[in-house]
């Protein structure tokens, strides 16, 4: 009996020393990988500042575009709207007029259309060459016209809103 007592002895002894054994590497292996995240994070913070930079300068670069090359903005003779595009075009000038930017709803409201039927006219519009600039804020989207575009428009009439009906 005593032999077998010393067997098992010896037997869970050595499945103890495997089991620490396997226990440190475990540890080891949660070290590294602890270490492998935080890494990880650092280099996220990173590359988060050099997106932020690589915007702004994307920005400033636009920017000294704009002012240093001359017909940059070179807009077309005409663009061609339907009557339900120049409605919308004409709240959306009036509007960043009044208020900076505009949402869809604030054009819907103003013109009796579905927020879904603004939304499709300006697409089309930008599709057609107007620059309607789009900002996404909170999860809202805020639309402006291109300042220079305004300019040229209320000098040129460049989408013909003098043809425009009213049907109120």
């Amino acid at each position: 009996m005593r032999g077998i007592h010393k067997r098992l002895q010896c037997a869970f002894s050595k499945i103890k020393e495997e089991f620490d054994d396997h226990l440190n590497a475990i540890n080891e292996n949660t070290n590294e990988i602890q270490s492998n995240y935080e890494y990880i994070c650092k280099l996220d913070a990173k590359i988060d500042k050099l997106s932020e930079q690589i915007d702004e300068l994307k920005m400033m670069f636009h920017h000294a575009l704009k002012s240093k090359i001359p017909g940059l903005h070179d807009f077309p003779e005409s663009i061609q709207l339907t009557p339900h595009e120049k409605e919308v075009f004409l709240e959306l000038y009036k509007l960043n007029g009044d208020k900076g930017t505009v949402t869809y709803q604030n054009l819907a409201r103003n013109t009796g259309f579905s927020e879904a039927l603004v939304m499709n006219y300006v697409t089309t519009m930008i599709a057609k060459g107007v620059p309607i600039i789009k900002a996404y804020k909170n999860g809202r989207v805020s639309l402006k016209i291109d300042d220079e575009f305004r300019y040229q428009q209320a000098k040129r009439d460049i989408v013909g809103l003098r043809t425009v009906k009213r049907f109120n």
